[in-house]
């Protein structure tokens, strides 16, 4: 478990994705803007938390993250998510995205069947 929660971090290193045995990753309640491309290599990891940042965009490898059981993105300031997220990661069970300014969730979620998301009940999407 790496946590980094409670900072001021502004930017997440590359090098991050040399970890790859690593299974928690705790970024909350920092000042983050975007992930880097290598948070894709996190290979292991089993939880994300991203809450209480200012994140704007998901980058598109987080569906390399076969084995994301958990994935908190509350708090941020999303407009969207990947196209691709929920593709291939059909371990993820817990989905958090409240507190965005979100108008829809990928397609790709349909294949997570052990998905309880949570947050859109918030933040109802254009077609409803």
């Amino acid at each position: 478990m790496l946590s980094l929660g409670h900072n001021q971090i502004v930017v997440v290193p590359d090098d991050v994705g040399v970890l790859t045995r690593l299974r928690d990753l705790d970024l909350s309640h920092n000042a983050l803007v975007d992930l880097p491309d290598s948070v894709g290599a996190l290979v292991s990891l089993t939880s994300l938390n991203v809450r209480a940042n200012r994140l704007r965009l998901v980058p598109e490898v987080m569906a390399r993250l076969t084995r994301l059981q958990r994935l908190v993105l509350s708090e941020n300031l999303l407009q969207g998510l990947p196209s691709n997220l929920g593709l291939g990661m059909g371990e993820l069970r817990h989905l958090a995205v409240d507190c965005n300014r979100l108008e829809s969730l990928p397609h790709g979620i349909v294949q997570c069947t052990r998905l309880q998301v949570r947050g859109r009940e918030r933040h109802p999407t254009k077609s409803e």
